[in-house]
């Protein structure tokens, strides 16, 4: 790999990955795609740079992999991508793209979460449905119950 890599963008997929690398100008020095398994292997012999990809589940786990290797992480939402890929949509434009919009000055980013945000935010959210399904079951028993107590 290059000394002159500033940016990476990484489409990411089930099983193969699009790699994009950019030089501090934008121009692209490399467009390829890399497998599941080589691409820890690909990324760690990079020197510390930007690497910019979609917001998704998978994108945070892949986040936590790249900060360690001492890469700078940034996350996307795709909509904010979408306006930036010049031809039609494949991989290879879309990780053209990826790096293309996280050159803009303005663009917004998503917040990295770690592993026990995540967990928290689906045990919560996964908690209050439980509770209102069964209210919802329940036919109104328990707001009744409360509306007719009376305080002495």
């Amino acid at each position: 790999m290059s000394q002159s890599i500033s940016r990476i963008g990484i489409d990411l997929a089930k099983n193969v990955f699009q790699v994009c690398t950019t030089d501090m100008s934008g121009n692209v020095l490399t467009n390829k795609k890399v497998s599941r398994k080589q691409l820890p292997e690909h990324i760690v012999y990079v020197p510390p740079c930007e690497v910019v990809m979609e917001a998704c589940a998978s994108a945070h786990y892949w986040a936590r992999v790249f900060t360690r290797m001492g890469h700078k992480v940034k996350l996307i939402h795709p909509a904010y991508v979408r306006p930036y890929v010049k031809t039609n949509k494949n991989d290879a434009a879309d990780a053209e793209a990826l790096c293309e919009a996280a050159s803009r000055p303005q663009m917004r980013f998503v917040q990295l979460s770690n592993r026990t945000s995540r967990h928290y935010t689906a045990f919560g959210s996964a908690w209050w449905h439980n509770v209102q399904a069964f209210v919802i079951r329940s036919g109104g028993y328990w707001e009744n119950m409360a509306l007719s107590f009376h305080w002495v």
